[in-house]
């Protein structure tokens, strides 16, 4: 450990067993702006029948302790082994984007946008996302082709998935108690799926399940201590 605390060498083995594992860290830290515990090299080797092999990873931060690049390889170059990560950020922090280079020429990308509130609008996987409920300025409403509802208190109620033309819509509604637990989770068409569950006594939960027309019933109890702490 070095004197934030920060845990810069590993040794595992297994008695009667030739394998181990030895695991080498560096770390910066900035005790002016505390930006603690950033990882900057790490090396790990394993061994067994008298051989090993290790594997590298250098990685640079931003002043705010934000991962900028980031390297992969093993400590003897083979080609499978290397990967060059390179994140890029706006002025906020907020990833932009993502490219990833190996070895063998081949490139990967990703990329988003943001909105003035920190709120994802664009990924390259999911596509566009929206923010149209005006009550919960951070919940997602649209996401790809998926539809997201809420209720008053932020909970999603609803998520609508699209539907191949000519389908009826398809719907997944969620119930909840006064306290915000989740009662039942509905589709629109054919029930596949309910919960309902009911405090039954202060230490004991019942829950019934029914999946395709099967109903199960399930009991949790619970310990409770003086403070009232479910351990």
């Amino acid at each position: 450990m070095n004197m934030i605390g920060n845990a810069r060498a590993e040794e595992v083995s297994t008695r009667g067993v030739d394998l181990t594992l030895e695991v080498t860290r560096t770390f910066k830290n900035d005790t002016e702006r505390w930006v603690l515990g950033q990882l900057e090299m790490e090396k790990e080797c394993s061994g067994a029948a008298g051989l090993s092999q290790c594997r590298l990873l250098a990685r640079t931060t931003t002043i705010y302790g934000e991962i900028e690049p980031e390297g992969l390889d093993s400590d003897d170059g083979i080609p499978d082994t290397k990967l060059d990560v390179v994140v890029a950020r706006d002025a906020f922090g907020n990833v932009t984007g993502v490219t990833a280079d190996d070895a063998f020429g081949h490139h990967r990308s990703w990329s988003t946008t943001s909105d003035p509130n920190g709120n994802l609008t664009f990924t390259s996987d999911v596509r566009t996302l929206s923010y149209d409920d005006p009550l919960h300025p951070h919940a997602v409403t649209v996401a790809g082709a998926d539809r997201f509802g809420y209720d008053e208190l932020g909970r999603i109620e609803t998520i609508t998935y699209p539907t191949p033309a000519g389908a009826a819509p398809f719907m997944v509604a969620y119930d909840h108690d006064a306290h915000g637990h989740v009662l039942a989770v509905r589709d629109s068409a054919i029930r596949l799926f309910t919960l309902r569950a009911r405090l039954v006594h202060i230490e004991r939960l019942e829950e019934e399940i029914k999946f395709r027309g099967l109903l199960y019933l399930r009991r949790t109890h619970y310990s409770l201590d003086r403070s009232g702490c479910s351990c």
